[in-house]
């Protein structure tokens, strides 16, 4: 799958770091953020906005998050 980033397993604030890291290497208009946290959740989401991108969708899968965003969503 292309332009997704797994944050499972990691702990604050690296899921949100790896994602800002992510945005500004990869550039992309639209890509997904697995997480497995509530917190990191939230986290990710905040730093996505503060890069112009907004969550287009969500979809839980057992206890993993995937976190669908666009540019400009």
């Amino acid at each position: 799958m292309e332009n997704v980033l797994d944050t499972c397993g990691l702990s604050c604030p690296q899921p949100a770091l790896e994602t800002l890291n992510f945005i500004q290497q990869n550039g992309a208009d639209e890509f997904t953020v697995l997480t497995d946290s509530i917190t990191s959740r939230e986290n990710i989401i905040r730093t996505a906005k503060k890069q112009g991108y907004g969550l287009k969708h969500e979809e839980k899968q057992l206890m993993t998050m995937y976190l669908h965003f666009s540019k400009n969503a």
